[in-house]
């Protein structure tokens, strides 16, 4: 692949999202998610485990529900742009080859979830210190920012695949279906035998891992010693890397071969 090109494929769908919601939708929310916390845990008397509880509960939420249904968002938008641009004309016509293009959009969607899952870890470690004088280790927050974009890498690249297929409804769909599995697999012990095996489990379970070395956290020796650490985030980081591949590669040969989709009037 010519880098020289794809940096300025980068640079052209970054641009594409300049009048898109997703632009703002990155920064907002995530800041906004991170006052109501902020808000929640002020009205509560501070104890010992408060970090534990501050923690488990903000990854919960973020990687159950926001993520889900902002990936759908995202990638749902990230594809409007093409429909509204001529029905596909433009991206299915550029002398680029296509699979610069489809990357393209799929770096682009990674950034999006880095810089808002980033904005609002900052937003809520900031809003801690400034109004509740609470000091959390920071190491936990930011390791689990990047387990939970490990978890979430094959998400993403099914979410476009599907956007692009089905349009921006389907990636909703999805996102909002992801929610439920999210939240029963990953964020319950209904989970605790099966999650490895559903995608939508991994953002969830593997955000919460760097947080069972918490001073005080009440979990079993065998739970927080590294060996299982290692073993439950290498098992779950490495089925994720193998899964994405083969969508990548997969969504990649279907666009190439792909001629279009009928919009509705």
């Amino acid at each position: 692949m010519n880098s020289p090109v794809f940096l300025r494929i980068l640079k052209s769908e970054w641009l594409k999202t300049k009048r898109s919601p997703g632009r703002w939708m990155i920064f907002i929310i995530p800041v906004l998610t991170a006052m109501i916390f902020i808000w929640y845990f002020s009205k509560l008397t501070l104890s010992n485990d408060i970090q534990v509880k501050i923690y488990q509960s903000f990854f919960e939420f973020w990687t159950a529900l926001v993520i889900p249904v902002g990936t759908g968002v995202l990638a749902g938008l990230i594809v409007q742009q093409e429909e509204f641009a001529g029905n596909f004309i433009a991206l299915l016509g550029s002398p680029f080859s296509r699979t610069s293009h489809y990357l393209g959009k799929l770096v682009i969607l990674i950034l999006q979830t880095i810089v808002s899952s980033m904005s609002a870890v900052f937003s809520l470690l900031c809003g801690l210190k400034l109004f509740l004088e609470i000091d959390v280790p920071y190491s936990h927050f930011l390791l689990a920012v990047l387990t939970t974009e490990a978890g979430l890498l094959p998400l993403l690249a099914l979410h476009l695949w599907i956007g692009m297929a089905y349009g921006f409804g389907a990636a909703i769909g999805l996102g909002s279906g992801g929610v439920i599995l999210a939240a029963l697999v990953g964020a319950t012990s209904l989970g605790n035998k099966i999650w490895p095996f559903v995608p939508w489990a991994w953002p969830v379970r593997l955000s919460l891992m760097p947080g069972h070395f918490f001073p005080g956290m009440d979990l079993p020796t065998s739970i927080t010693s590294l060996t299982f650490f290692w073993h439950q985030t290498l098992m779950s980081v490495v089925l994720s890397a193998l899964l994405f591949v083969f969508l990548v590669t997969g969504g990649s040969i279907w666009f190439n071969k792909w001629e279009g989709r009928k919009i509705p009037d």
